[in-house]
């Protein structure tokens, strides 16, 4: 009986973890507008690591890097 109370905690987890995954996953389609904001915010990151040199390490650049959108990336098309 407890080997089944596990199991279906992992499920429960697992399908919290699919629905979380929906809830981030982007339209099929960006819009021009969405786009436009997305790289506005992007060029103010990197513009704020080039004022900073001494903030700039492997673990800010890797955030930054997970801020791009996949189709900036070619990803989408």
């Amino acid at each position: 009986a407890e080997k089944s109370k596990v199991d279906s905690k992992d499920a429960t987890l697992k399908g919290t973890s699919k629905t979380a995954h929906k809830d981030e996953a982007q339209p099929e389609e960006t819009s021009a507008e969405e786009k436009c904001t997305a790289m506005q915010k992007l060029v103010v990151q990197i513009k704020e690591l080039e004022g900073t040199p001494s903030r700039i390490d492997s673990s800010t650049v890797m955030a930054v890097i997970q801020e791009v959108p996949g189709w900036v990336m070619g990803l989408e098309e």
